[in-house]
């Protein structure tokens, strides 16, 4: 009786709490609960309240991450809203740093977003870099100088842009180390230039140049040899350079044979 007295005097201070605070439990039910013993209070009136609390309190946290990443995406100079799109997949500590270190391209006239410097000098647009840079973020992690000068071996030893763009791993590797390995190619007489001659092993990239070699002797000139497997094959000339990278020197020659039967 004594805690039954308690509970009527608390009725009407609970009733006004849940209802201003969840406003999901009609009064009535409320006052039917709260007429049972005190062991059905405590079981179910809370669970709802906790269910109701923990669901809201996610996606308050959720709207605030939004609109914090909104926030940086904004002060990150990008020119349209398709640029921006691949960004807000990046996690809240990820575009931190990518709004520090485009701040300090900008403060130093570098650039004011590595994604329209790249795009600029590959010739390519911004929004189809835009998803691969947003996957391949060392860029921002990279100083401006050395992209730059990685940059500049690759399009003065004329690699594709589009090859580029697939395989942007190659801006990692230092701009004498970039050269180095497309002289080397360039100086036996393979024009066709790729960017993960820079990042195989030697034992890979003398492989692909014996194959060339001797795939050239057989065909001709390189240019004509793959132009004329991509044609017979009737696949691209990019995929005649991937097969003879994959085949073995001996096997190759074999297959050059067999297409010439």
């Amino acid at each position: 009786m004594a805690i039954r007295t308690i509970i009527s005097k608390l009725k009407p201070t609970y009733l006004s709490l849940c209802s201003s605070a969840f406003k999901i439990i009609p009064t009535t039910i409320i006052q039917n609960v709260l007429s049972r013993p005190p062991c059905d209070i405590f079981i179910k009136v809370p669970i709802v309240s906790i269910a109701s609390y923990a669901t809201r309190t996610k996606t308050t946290e959720k709207s605030g991450l939004n609109a914090t990443k909104a926030k940086i995406i904004l002060a990150l100079n990008f020119q349209s809203a398709e640029d921006a799109l691949p960004f807000y997949k990046l996690p809240l500590k990820t575009l931190i740093h990518v709004l520090k270190i485009t701040k300090n391209d900008e403060s130093k006239g570098f650039c004011k977003n590595r994604l329209y410097y790249i795009a600029s000098r590959l010739k390519v647009p911004p929004s189809v870099l835009s998803e691969k840079l947003a996957k391949r973020t060392f860029i921002y992690s990279l100083s401006f100088d050395w992209i730059e000068k990685a940059l500049d071996v690759l399009i003065e030893m004329n690699v594709a842009s589009d090859r580029i763009l697939r395989d942007l791993w190659v801006l990692k590797y230092h701009h004498e180390t970039v050269h180095e390995r497309l002289l080397k190619v360039k100086n036996l007489g393979i024009d066709n230039l790729y960017p993960w001659m820079v990042r195989c092993s030697e034992d890979i990239l003398n492989r692909y140049i014996t194959i060339s070699t001797e795939t050239k002797d057989i065909l001709g000139e390189t240019n004509s040899k793959q132009t004329y497997l991509a044609n017979r094959l009737n696949v691209s000339v990019d995929t005649v350079q991937e097969m003879c990278f994959k085949i073995p020197a001996l096997k190759a020659i074999r297959v050059t044979k067999y297409i010439f039967r």
